[in-house]
């Protein structure tokens, strides 16, 4: 049965038993490492399912590859975007209402300032990037620089959906992720489209 193996916080695999006591040979891998297979609920050390090293004359060839090094996997970015528009139906109600009143008194002249705060709202919404990888979740905050909060999926314990009036009822919510290392929340996707569905795809991810 194939096994992953997480080493100085990175994810490995997955192996066959035989190939991952040729890495412990090695020196890849040690016994203290966390392996986890299908059926498991929790990571448990290498040491519980490989008792010793094998002999020098057992040692198998990888599978993965032709060195002594097993393979990183790599971080695939799964879905990323942007809040729903929804989110921001308030200032764009009031960006019309005050320059309607605006242009009154200056004869339309002031209707002109109402594109500037559309692209106030667009700018503020695109400065906001949700992205979930096969690794983590994250929040990329900024257009020019940028700066991110995240978790590791692996320490995800809590996955909330909030779903509010309207918006709730054609799926647009707000996802909320906790790790049991953290205080309350600490990433929140905001008003996101098919906000179910992208809990169910990060729930499926720690599996």
């Amino acid at each position: 049965m194939p096994i992953l193996v997480i080493k100085d916080g990175d994810q490995y695999g997955p192996y066959e038993l035989g190939d991952l006591s040729g890495f412990i040979l090695q020196g890849s891998f040690s016994l203290t490492d966390l392996c986890w297979q299908d059926g498991w609920i929790d990571w448990q050390p290498l040491s519980s399912i490989i008792s010793r090293p094998p002999p020098p004359a057992a040692v198998p060839a990888p599978v993965q590859n032709l060195t002594s090094t097993p393979s990183k996997q790599a971080e695939e970015i799964l879905w990323e975007g942007h809040a729903n528009f929804w989110r921001y139906a308030g200032p764009i109600f009031w960006s019309i209402i005050l320059g309607l009143l605006i242009g009154i008194f200056t004869l339309g002249v002031g209707l002109i300032i109402m594109p500037f705060w559309w692209w106030a709202i667009y700018a503020e919404r695109k400065k906001r990037k949700y992205i979930v990888t096969n690794k983590r979740v994250k929040v990329e905050f900024g257009l020019f620089t940028k700066s991110t909060k995240e978790v590791r999926i692996r320490d995800i314990k809590s996955i909330n959906v909030v779903k509010k009036g309207m918006a709730g009822l054609i799926g647009i919510g707000t996802l909320e992720f906790s790790s049991a290392g953290g205080s309350g929340v600490e990433v929140a996707f905001e008003a996101i489209n098919n906000a179910q569905k992208i809990k169910d795809m990060v729930a499926e991810l720690q599996d």
